[in-house]
């Protein structure tokens, strides 16, 4: 975990290194890989404003659920 931190530190703006590691996070059932990939989706600005409110709700009730 700590390789994909720090190449998320160093390569700040680059969203691929962020999907890999929700991928990788995903492959070990962990509720964050979901929460950055909704992250990165809403940072993109071609979304329309519909999936951009479910991506908000969705990321609302990952956070409520997981925050601790």
């Amino acid at each position: 975990m700590q390789g994909f931190l720090q190449a998320i530190i160093e390569n700040p703006d680059d969203d691929d290194v962020r999907l890999i590691f929700a991928d990788w996070l995903d492959e070990r059932e962990d509720p964050r890989g979901e929460f950055i990939r909704i992250q990165v989706e809403r940072a993109r600005p071609s979304l329309d404003e519909r999936q951009q409110t479910m991506n908000e709700r969705r990321e609302a009730e990952l956070f409520r659920a997981h925050e601790k």
